[in-house]
C-alpha cells in the first residue's frame, strides 16, 4: 500500500431526537483566572450585569472514556473553594482538558459511537456528582474535525436534557457548526 493512507472511518449510528435549534447567546462573563482552589479569589474580575461562570479545571479525559479527578468532592480545600464560588453567585462549570501527551489517542476514540456515548455517559456523571451547571472541553490542535464535531452533535441534546451548557474556547480552525452547539465561546 504505498502510497495510500487508511482513513478513520467515523462509525454513526442514526437517533431520533428534536430537531436542534441554536438558542441566541447570552452575554457572559467566562472566568479563567479562578478554575483552581489554589488561586486568589483577590484577582477574579466578576461582571456584575453578566452571569459569571468559572471554569473549574477538575477533570481529565483519559483513554477509553475514562475521566481522572485532580480533586475529591470531600476535599476540604475544594470544598471551600466550591462554597467561595456559590457565595459570589458565580457558576461552576468543570473543565475537561484531554490527558497531556494522549490526545491524537483519545480524539481516535471518538471515532465510534460506542466510545463517543461511554465518554460522554462519564461526563455527565462527572457533571452531577460535582454539581456543575455545564462544562468546557479544553482542545488543542484536533486532527479529526469530523469526529470531533460527532462527538460534540451527540453532547449537546445529553446536556440539554440535564439542564446543562457547553462552554467553548474559540481555536483556529473552529467550525461554524461547533460554535452553534456552544452556549457560550469565548
Amino acid at each position: 500500500m504505498f502510497g495510500y493512507m487508511e482513513e478513520n472511518k467515523i462509525e454513526t449510528i442514526t437517533l431520533v431526537r428534536e430537531n436542534y435549534i441554536e438558542e441566541p447567546k447570552k452575554d457572559v462573563n467566562i472566568i479563567t483566572n479562578y478554575n483552581d482552589y489554589k488561586m486568589n479569589f483577590e484577582n477574579v474580575k466578576k461582571d456584575n450585569n453578566k452571569k459569571n461562570i468559572a471554569l473549574v479545571s477538575n477533570f481529565i479525559i483519559k483513554q477509553n472514556g475514562e475521566i481522572q479527578t485532580k480533586y475529591a468532592k470531600d476535599n476540604k480545600s475544594y470544598m471551600a473553594y466550591i462554597a467561595k464560588l456559590g457565595e459570589e453567585n458565580i457558576e461552576s462549570y468543570g473543565q475537561f482538558s484531554l490527558e497531556e501527551n494522549k490526545g491524537t489517542e483519545i480524539m481516535n476514540d471518538l471515532v465510534t459511537f460506542e466510545k463517543r456515548n461511554i465518554l460522554i455517559t462519564n461526563i455527565l456523571k462527572k457533571l452531577s456528582e460535582y454539581d456543575m451547571k455545564g462544562l468546557e472541553i479544553e482542545v488543542k490542535d484536533i486532527q479529526d474535525t469530523r469526529a470531533f464535531i460527532r462527538f460534540i452533535t451527540e453532547l449537546k441534546p445529553r446536556l440539554k436534557e440535564t439542564g446543562r451548557k457547553l462552554v467553548i474556547k474559540n481555536y483556529e480552525g473552529m467550525s461554524d457548526t461547533i460554535r452553534k452547539m456552544a452556549d457560550y465561546t469565548y
